[in-house]
């Protein structure tokens, strides 16, 4: 019943990420858009970002498989929507298994150890409720789940209404810290490692400051 509800979860990810799949530019040049900051997605999109690649020191052949990779992941992921049939399942735990074969083979245990940490820190506080290992770990109480639940539908009906995201995201950090002990605030610092200054402003319009 485990590995089936990770299999389930696992097609939820992929599939839900069917928006962001096909947009932005084509073929290799494909990059993770920013829109998709504080969601859970799969580690190896997160390789198509340029800070990710440069935290982790991919070297050429590194970033150039990852796009192959990326490439054929999208592809598969686009046919993977549907209801949960046996089938659907099935191939959907193919897909993540030829991920984790890829991670395995194409990058050192200490390029995958901090992939895990950006994973965390790219989907953000939501990783706590969204992932059940987290919650058991930090020793969540019924209490803490409901508040970061309740902070977590008030983060996206501000996302939902234009607001900044990086200010959104913000904002939703600190009430999750505010939530925890300061135990678990420490259990859940260490897991996220060294902060990733993610480039979103790229993607943004000039600021009036920065010109």
């Amino acid at each position: 019943m485990v590995k089936r509800d990770r299999w389930m979860r696992i097609g939820v990810l992929l599939v839900g990420l069917g928006g962001w799949l096909g947009t932005s530019a084509s073929g290799g040049d494909w990059t993770l858009p920013d829109i998709a900051l504080g969601a859970r997605t799969a580690p190896l999109l997160l390789l198509s970002r340029p800070e990710v690649q440069a935290d982790l020191r991919l070297e050429a052949k590194q970033i150039e498989a990852a796009r192959g990779a990326i490439a054929d992941l999208r592809s598969r992921a686009a046919t993977l929507r549907g209801p949960d049939t046996p089938p659907l399942l099935e191939a959907r735990k193919l897909l993540e298994d030829a991920q984790k074969r890829w991670l395995e083979r194409f990058l050192s245990p200490s390029q995958r150890e901090r992939l895990a940490q950006l994973d965390l820190q790219w989907e953000g506080p939501s990783a706590l409720i969204s992932r059940p290992i987290l919650t058991s770990s930090l020793g969540l109480t019924a209490s803490q789940i409901q508040t970061l639940r309740q902070s977590l539908a008030d983060r996206d009906a501000k996302q939902a209404t234009g607001k900044i995201r990086g200010e959104v995201e913000h904002l939703y950090a600190e009430r999750t810290l505010a939530t925890l002990s300061e135990l678990q605030r420490e259990r859940w610092k260490s897991l996220l490692g060294q902060p990733l200054a993610v480039r979103t402003v790229a993607s943004l319009p000039p600021s009036p400051h920065t010109r």
